[in-house]
């Protein structure tokens, strides 16, 4: 209210909140794709995200309006994270436990 005077700006911020730990995830893992040289996978992630997001706010834009959108731009940075962890994975050589890494965060 007291930047934008209005709560529904507020409401629409905290829903973009949401994609903020998928936002951190995915740079950090794209500079470790990149810092193991794997610069084309890093390249067809972020190809990917772009698509979805696309598709995602043709799909979801003209029935939800705004909440469409957000809905399109979490989708996307959450497949994108998913691949790039799965990516990191496979280069590095680590296993990686969804349940301990996100399911337990999520409860806390």
């Amino acid at each position: 209210m007291l930047v934008f005077k209005n709560s529904y700006a507020g409401e629409i911020l905290s829903l973009l909140g949401i994609i903020t730990p998928f936002l951190y995830i995915n740079m950090v893992s794209g500079s470790i794709l990149y810092g193991a040289g794997m610069q084309k996978t890093s390249l067809f992630i972020g190809m990917f995200e772009g698509v979805s997001r696309i598709l995602g706010i043709i799909l979801f834009v003209p029935r939800w309006g705004i909440y469409g959108y957000i809905a399109a731009v979490i989708l996307s940075d959450v497949f994108s994270c998913v691949f790039n962890i799965r990516a990191v994975s496979r280069a590095c050589g680590f296993r990686f436990d969804c349940i301990k890494y996100f399911v337990c965060v999520l409860i806390a």
